[in-house]
């Protein structure tokens, strides 16, 4: 499990702007409670790694801009791993 905490400043994806994730638009979004992740919901390097099959704009968004993807019902948001904490 992973937990984003309160105060945390990630990226959420601007609405109408899913069609192509690579250059979608993103805007900050300032966390007002932690939150809890199950390892199905965050992508990172290791998920790469370790041969997880993500979509093109998700690879290229942890490879290239060392980000982590949360995700949840469908909607994403990007998160520098130093604001993301691996729980046992």
């Amino acid at each position: 499990m992973f937990l984003v905490k309160a105060g945390s400043v990630i990226q959420v994806q601007v609405p109408n702007s899913q069609e192509y994730f690579h250059w979608s638009a993103w805007r900050p979004y300032t966390t007002k409670e932690d939150k809890i992740y199950d390892k199905e919901e965050v992508w990172d390097i290791y998920s790469i790694n370790n041969g997880r099959d993500l979509p093109l704009w998700a690879h290229l968004h942890i490879t290239e801009f060392n980000k982590v993807i949360i995700q949840r019902d469908g909607k994403f948001a990007l998160v520098n791993p130093k604001d993301i904490q691996y729980l046992d």
